[in-house]
């Protein structure tokens, strides 16, 4: 029997994105336990060697090894999917690259790494998957941002910036994809939790943050921020859980905060003027003293 055959016609069809890490693990999972039938594409494949699987509730994952890192691969895996399923109607974009620092010590690698993960993969995949969802009469389109996008913290312009680009593209597409019955939705996450937990040395290689030079007391500042904000940090089984919920929604919303902390600071930022918000994110992180 074939893949197709294992998938009723009223199954929902979902591909997503960076599956061999953390949350999109997580998504495809959760996604595949609800009785979706998802191809999880990610560039490891040893992680996601347990993966394929059927579910009892008629869902099914099956795995594909590509890092979507070219258009070429993008349609690739657009392909993929459409000839194990026989359709597409879901795509979920969830590659996050964290990064803090001071933008005059940040080299142009590392911010072209920044944009490449948070920005350009999934303009790539999103891009050449409308025309197969317009053809097809519709789909949704979701992409895993985060609050950084729309509040931003000290030392964090390259993240925000990436993740700011990602909103605007997004936003735009809501309005000029609606003819064609495509929803574009943002997840919006604040902090996620590393499981396991890094030691401090290794958090700093992958967010980029420098413990010297001029800005070495609001990166201590920061560090110990973080900390305090790791408690309630969302989990990649609660960004899952909010894909679902947004797949859920007859009308789906245009973003959907992950959790409370996250939620908070985005409605923080309707309704305060800047200057009172940067005051308050000042004072939350206990950074006011540095100013």
């Amino acid at each position: 029997m074939s893949i197709a055959e294992l998938t009723s016609d009223t199954t929902q069809v979902a591909l997503v994105a960076d599956a061999s890490r953390g949350v999109g693990r997580a998504i495809a999972l959760e996604l595949a336990d609800r009785g979706y039938a998802v191809l999880a594409c990610g560039p490891d494949g040893r992680r996601m060697a347990d993966m394929p699987r059927e579910t009892a509730y008629g869902g099914l994952v099956e795995t594909y090894v590509t890092k979507l890192d070219t258009p070429a691969k993008a349609t690739a895996a657009l392909a993929k999917a459409q000839s194990l399923f026989l359709r597409l109607d879901i795509i979920v974009h969830c590659g996050m690259q964290p990064h803090f620092g001071a933008l005059e010590d940040t080299p142009d690698d590392a911010i072209a790494r920044v944009f490449e993960t948070n920005f350009h993969r999934p303009l790539r995949l999103v891009r050449a998957a409308i025309p197969m969802m317009r053809a097809a009469g519709g789909g949704h389109l979701l992409c895993v941002s985060s609050a950084a996008g729309r509040v931003a913290l000290p030392l964090s312009s390259v993240l925000s910036a990436s993740h700011h680009a990602l909103e605007g593209m997004c936003d735009s597409l809501r309005l000029e994809l609606k003819p064609f019955q495509i929803e574009m939705t943002l997840i919006e996450p604040g902090i996620v939790a590393r499981q396991p937990a890094l030691s401090a040395a290794t958090e700093r290689a992958i967010t980029g943050l420098s413990p010297g030079g001029p800005y070495a007391s609001m990166t201590a500042a920061l560090e110990e921020a973080f900390s305090s904000l790791m408690v309630e940090a969302a989990t990649p089984q609660q960004v899952a859980e909010t894909v679902l919920r947004a797949l859920s929604d007859k009308s789906p919303r245009a973003r959907y905060p992950v959790n409370r902390r996250a939620a908070r600071w985005l409605r923080a930022r309707k309704m305060f003027p800047t200057k009172v918000l940067d005051r308050r994110v000042l004072k939350r992180l206990q950074l006011d003293e540095h100013d």
